[in-house]
């Protein structure tokens, strides 16, 4: 008899301890043995979710998961500055995505992690992080003519028939609603910074174009405290700001006139260069509250390159900078407020499409809707969604990723009772301040004090909330309710189609409608008619060109790649996991963005 050999012992070689725990399967009628694996059930949010959660529920004689209380407090204790700042190792991985948030303390739960995802991605190393400005074109000479709306180049563009927005359009639309403080830009101390009389006067003219116009573009209106705002006082101390603005003015310079690219790569690159620098500082180094503005508008400059991008590259960082201002007790500026709700709203509406949760934790997302005495409600403006429905948004991202999991799983059915229950309260919902347009345009006439221009606006937000809203139950029936191996049900035709009609309701000159390209996406995924094809394409070809953001025009080649796939099986989830998930250099770390 041969004797016995002793088990091979596996070590990482030069690298750092994974620190992954191995999942296994519990007996019957077993308990849980330790504290990891009760943190592997999965719960959501008592301010976020309706009483009959958890999503997944367990078959009989399995053993149950110790229920995890979602209403966690943070441990008071400091957080160590350095490790926010340094860079992400092996340990601040291993929790990043995560059902519980390790990343900051293990007993604040957090449910919207996701563990499927891996964290790093191709932006991680600045030589892979892809530029998308098109070849490199010998730089002419600025001057401030070339700064000024520029409508000759438009005849340039690809034709757009009827759908291309007017000059006169291009001129006014983003000066209406502009703050009446950004009129004047106040750069006089670039003058001290920069020699050169001209290149000082064209910088000037740069910035009021982009308070004038760039930093509304993303937006539903402005408003005072909006956080891509330029600001004399913020940039004079953070030379990261300054790149990331001239960088964003630039790529809207080089969409219009087609010789700006090197200027933008330019700005870019250092801009990324220093964030990296940032996060590899160690020691006590405060955070600078510009930093979040920096990557607030360098994923805005990503949102004007295309909808395919490595936004948890920068919901990550945007993470740890929340986090770390949370930890200090920093008080939130009404700016500050304002740009966390920006990175919620992409974030949420990144989960519905990728179904792996959101990057932020529950808390950021929570705390959105607590009520701030002193500050005006500026989530709207940010989103152009009614906050009844983003509330909506938040659950169906979580209940989508535990429903992928489920999936994968042998021992856990899905229950569906949480995802009805979202439904019916959305099918169920009416805006009590514009919902009721007939009753305003009673025999009588109109109220007094509310003008015909009121009523119009009225009547836009009434049509993009109803677009929301049959956009959220066509996301139901498809991603819940669907069978993945049967044919789709009618009713997603139907829907799809009340959706584009909302969607069409609203007034072109109106950037309400701009706000809605996922309600656009998801009904023009589901509508085989021809003619309401063509119609999410008008969309998205009138608004790439009159913002300049090449995100509408991917959307576009996402929508026809969608459509040659005749097969009943087929739909824009497997297109978007095919494309984000591949093996190749250019889609790892990258996903789609609607928002």
């Amino acid at each position: 008899m041969s004797q016995a050999k002793p088990y091979r012992e596996f070590k990482f070689v030069e690298s750092g301890s994974r620190k992954r725990r191995r999942r296994t399967r519990s007996k019957p009628n077993a308990k849980p043995t330790s504290q990891a694996d009760a943190e592997n059930h999965v719960g959501c949010s008592d301010a976020l979710q309706s009483p009959t959660a958890p999503c997944m529920t367990y078959q009989q004689g399995l053993a149950k998961p110790v229920d995890i209380p979602s209403s966690m407090e943070p441990r008071p204790d400091e957080i160590d500055v350095s490790r926010i700042l340094s860079p992400l190792d092996d340990a601040v991985l291993s929790g990043i995505y995560h059902a519980v948030d390790e990343t900051f303390g293990d007993d604040l739960f957090n449910p919207f992690f996701d563990s499927g995802i891996s964290p790093t991605s191709s932006g991680d190393q600045l030589g892979n992080f892809p530029f998308y400005f098109g070849p490199d074109i010998t730089i002419c000479e600025i001057d401030e003519s070339s700064l000024a709306l520029d409508t000759s180049t438009a005849q340039n563009r690809e034709s757009a028939g009827d759908n291309e927005p007017s000059d006169e359009d291009k001129e006014t639309d983003f000066d209406a609603n502009a703050y009446q403080a950004t009129q004047n830009v106040d750069t006089s101390w670039i003058n001290s910074n920069i020699g050169s009389n001209s290149l000082s006067n064209t910088i000037t003219h740069l910035l009021t174009r982009y308070n004038q116009e760039f930093c509304v573009m993303p937006l539903t209106n402005d408003f005072e405290a909006n956080p891509f705002r330029f600001d004399a006082a913020r940039c004079q101390g953070s030379q990261l700001l300054w790149h990331s603005i001239l960088a964003l003015s630039y790529r809207h310079l080089n969409r219009e006139t087609g010789v700006y690219s090197e200027e933008a790569k330019t700005h870019k690159e250092t801009a990324l260069q220093m964030l990296r620098d940032v996060e590899s500082a160690t020691g006590d180094t405060n955070l600078e509250p510009t930093l979040l503005d920096a990557v607030l508008i360098l994923m805005t400059l990503d949102c004007a390159t295309s909808a395919h991008g490595p936004w948890v590259w920068y919901l990550q960082r945007a993470h740890k900078m929340i986090r770390a201002a949370e930890a200090i007790n920093d008080q939130k500026s009404a700016r500050m407020q304002a740009g966390i709700e920006m990175l919620v709203w992409w974030d949420v509406t990144l989960a519905l499409t990728t179904r792996q949760g959101c990057v932020l934790s529950e808390s950021t997302i929570v705390n959105l809707f607590k009520p701030i005495c002193s500050a005006k409600p500026t989530f709207y403006s940010v989103s152009g969604c009614p906050e009844a429905l983003f509330k909506q948004m938040v659950r169906l991202g979580s209940y989508a990723r535990e429903f992928e999991l489920a999936s994968t799983m042998v021992c856990v059915n899905f229950d569906m009772n949480p995802v009805l229950e979202v439904e019916a309260a959305i099918r169920e919902w009416k805006d009590q301040t514009y919902g009721d347009i007939y009753g305003l345009c009673s025999s009588k006439g109109l109220p007094e004090g509310y003008s015909w221009a009121n009523m119009m606006h009225h009547e836009d937000l009434h049509h993009c909330a109803e677009a929301w809203r049959y956009a959220l139950l066509l996301y139901i029936n498809r991603v819940f309710k669907w069978q993945r191996n049967m044919p789709p049900s009618p009713s997603l035709s139907f829907l799809a189609r009340k959706a584009l009609n909302h969607v069409t309701s609203c007034r072109r000159d109106s950037m309400v409608q701009k706000q809605l390209l996922l309600p656009v996406f998801l009904a023009g995924c589901e509508t085989t008619d021809e003619h309401l094809r063509q119609e999410a394409k008008q969309y998205c070809t009138w608004w790439s060109n009159k913002t300049r953001y090449d995100m509408f025009s991917t959307t576009t080649e996402l929508l026809e790649e969608v459509w040659a796939n005749r097969s009943e099986t087929a739909w824009w989830g497997s297109l978007i996991d095919e494309k984000s998930r591949s093996g190749s250099k250019l889609s790892k770390g990258r996903q789609y963005l609607f928002g």
